[in-house]
């Protein structure tokens, strides 16, 4: 659950107000108004020219700032915010409904947002700056498995997990740059290649020559393609297993997601593509990395209808580094859409074949299943099992 508030904004030109749904996120060095949402106000907007570094490094440049006053529906606290003008703030939080009826919230508390658990717009984004002065002393935790009561000026706030796990995740967070440096970026970007000096991919590609084989039974053995050995990855084994025990849960909750699960992990040990290990046998200092995993469900596939989904992209913090980030990315093998059509055209009668979890035909050599580990268990009451996957493996991993 993301911080939500609704609050009023003051329209000078009119004397009035318009309500408001806001986001707040401490994760933002500045704070956002939609387009829409600007046009509504009818303030002055002032030419400015603000890069802007989002999750994912994905970059856009506002244009436009207006500063706007923000009042609190329950106090007389107010502050005037200067806001980045963008097309859209952010998607729809949250992404789904969420059932409430059994949270224990007390009647006397004020909530900032009163439908926080009902899907909806925030068409404003208040940044790090305003997020901790909004902030008071007050909290509240409702239950274990529920998220936490923050009170702020604008009331009381509900941020952390929910116990049910949905597919969808929100993160804001944005960052400025200066225009020199964006500039100098620009112009580094633009600057033609060393010839001599290899790509990615093509270090990617000598380094499969030069280590792959093949076993005793045909199959194809490769190292992974990391960046360096061994890879700087720090321990994250705490979150993994915080995430088992959160899918866990989700099992308790759903006996048929529990029994489908339970074969695909069977079903993966008894192919060979996984083995249990013992911890207590782990060198000093051994590198290593914990995938987290959780299901998706699609009940109107034919074929699949639950998937896997190995997080190799889960960090323990910000700034570490996660699994696929540490490996070296090759170029795309498969042609392209176009080709693929075209070459269906020119033949009277054509097949189309799927190659059983083709993928998990690949093994990864021993020394690096290390960075494959997964942790599982049937039932809560069975002692807590470390599988290493011994094949190559992608985030989605087909049931």
């Amino acid at each position: 659950m993301l911080m939500t508030a609704l609050v009023n904004l003051r329209n000078f030109p009119h004397n009035c107000t318009i309500p408001c749904r806001v986001l707040l996120d401490s994760g933002s060095q500045v704070s956002f108004v939609s387009k829409t949402l600007a046009a509504r106000l009818s303030l002055q907007r002032i030419a400015t020219l603000v890069p802007i570094t989002g999750v994912g490094a994905v970059r856009i440049c506002a244009r436009e700032k207006i500063n706007v006053a923000v009042e609190s529906r329950c106090s007389s606290f107010s502050t005037t915010v200067e806001c980045l003008v963008i097309p859209k703030v952010t998607g729809v939080i949250p992404t789904t409904q969420l059932d409430v009826s059994n949270w224990p919230i007390p009647p006397d508390v004020f909530l900032a947002d009163p439908d926080f658990h009902t899907p909806g717009q925030n068409d404003m984004l208040l940044g790090v700056s305003h997020f901790l002065r909004l902030l008071k002393s007050a909290r509240m935790q409702l239950r274990d498995d529920l998220p936490e009561l923050q009170e702020t000026h604008l009331g009381w706030v509900v941020a952390g997990d929910v116990e049910e796990q949905k597919n969808d995740q929100q993160c804001c967070i944005a960052t400025t740059a200066s225009l020199p440096e964006t500039m100098k970026r620009f112009w580094e970007v633009e600057e033609l290649e060393d010839a001599d000096e290899p790509t990615e991919h093509e270090v990617c590609e000598r380094n499969f020559l030069a280590t792959h084989r093949r076993d005793e039974d045909g199959s194809y053995v490769v190292s992974l393609p990391f960046r360096e050995f061994p890879p700087q990855l720090k321990d994250n084994r705490e979150l993994a297993l915080r995430r088992f025990l959160s899918l866990e849960r989700r099992m308790e909750k759903d006996h048929s997601l529990k029994l489908q699960y339970a074969k695909f992990i069977d079903d993966y040990e008894a192919l060979g593509h996984c083995h249990e290990i013992k911890e207590e046998f782990d060198a000093p200092n051994q590198a290593r990395y914990f995938m987290p995993h959780h299901a998706v469900l699609r009940p109107s596939s034919s074929s699949t209808k639950l998937r896997v989904v190995f997080d190799a992209s889960a960090k323990a913090s910000m700034a570490d580094a996660a699994l696929n980030q540490a490996l070296m990315v090759g170029a795309t093998v498969q042609n392209a859409i176009f080709v693929i059509l075209v070459r269906f055209r020119k033949h009277f009668i054509v097949f189309t074949a799927d190659i059983s979890k083709m993928y998990r035909q690949i093994k990864v050599i021993p020394a690096h299943s290390c960075f494959q580990r997964i942790f599982w268990r049937s039932d809560p009451t069975l002692p807590l099992r470390v599988l290493e996957l011994t094949t190559v493996t992608t985030e989605s991993t087909a049931g």
